[in-house]
């Protein structure tokens, strides 16, 4: 991956980013790799060393290190920190290190967004990850009881938390996280390792196709509107119902609001090796 600096933050930032030392180590896949679509993981191996990502995008990240760090450093002596675990599932070696494990509980801390919690948009993925390594524990004959996640919200604002019950009511929550059964997470990894397995020999274009959750996808909505009124009257999902709606509305018209892949357009290091999301692109232009 080639690391740029186009916005010229000191080099301190620079440098600190370019010294990350992650690696899923001597594994064919990470849990990692596991829980994101087969189609970002294969790309991310076929283009590596043409991936470009500016500094300025991995600051959030370098924080959530920096966390890590001095949190690791005041754990139990007797506790597992970001101990990186194997095992083989399906003819490959996975690997996956949670941030810690204690007294049969494993956790792992995230530094995010309140808007995380509110959408719940990484519920599912978290979840995966966790009993992912609550295998690879149990594979080592570690009992494991509970999964959590520590959340640390970067924009909490105690001000905001008194106004809408619906936020975190604290900077840090633990969330309790599913914990499945052994076959259950057996059954997860070997799909997902035989999806990838099958992937590695395919052509980027015959790549599956990621889901529209996996895309964070929202679609397009009509929106019926009045002069010189800023709300809508009605959103609806399809042009046949808001068409219907204006009928009924006498000077009302119709808002296209565009959907978007909002993890393609923002998140995604390989859209621009990905010909999906390209054409999806050049339809919308």
């Amino acid at each position: 991956m080639k690391l740029t600096n186009h916005y010229n933050l000191p080099d301190t930032f620079f440098q600190a980013v370019l010294n990350d030392k992650y690696s899923r180590g001597d594994a064919h896949y990470s849990a990692t790799d596991l829980i994101r679509p087969p189609r970002i993981t294969i790309l991310s191996r076929r283009y590596w060393d043409e991936i470009e990502e500016d500094v300025s995008e991995r600051i959030w990240a370098l924080l959530g290190k920096a966390v890590h760090a001095i949190l690791e450093a005041a754990q139990p002596d007797n506790a597992f920190t970001e101990e990186r675990l194997y095992t083989r599932v399906a003819g490959r070696t996975i690997s996956g290190a949670s941030d810690l494990y204690h007294d049969g509980v494993v956790s792992d801390y995230k530094v995010t967004s309140i808007w995380t919690k509110i959408f719940g948009s990484r519920s599912e993925e978290w979840t995966q990850q966790l009993n992912v390594y609550a295998y690879l524990f149990r594979q080592l004959g570690f009992p494991v009881n509970e999964l959590r996640i520590i959340s640390i919200y970067r924009d909490w604002s105690a001000n905001k938390a008194v106004q809408n019950h619906r936020l975190p009511q604290l900077p840090v929550e633990v969330i309790p996280v599913s914990l499945w059964k052994t076959e259950e997470q057996e059954r997860f990894i070997r799909e997902r390792v035989e999806s990838l397995k099958a992937a590695e020999y395919l052509p980027d274009a015959k790549l599956s196709p990621c889901s529209p959750d996996e895309m964070w996808e929202k679609p397009t909505t009509y929106a019926v509107m009045k002069p010189k009124r800023k709300s809508a009257l009605r959103v609806c999902e399809t042009e046949i119902q808001a068409s219907m709606y204006v009928k009924d509305n006498p000077n009302s018209f119709i808002e296209v609001r565009l959907g978007e892949r909002t993890r393609c357009e923002q998140y995604c290091s390989v859209s621009r090796f990905c010909n999906l999301f390209q054409n999806y692109r050049s339809a919308r232009a």
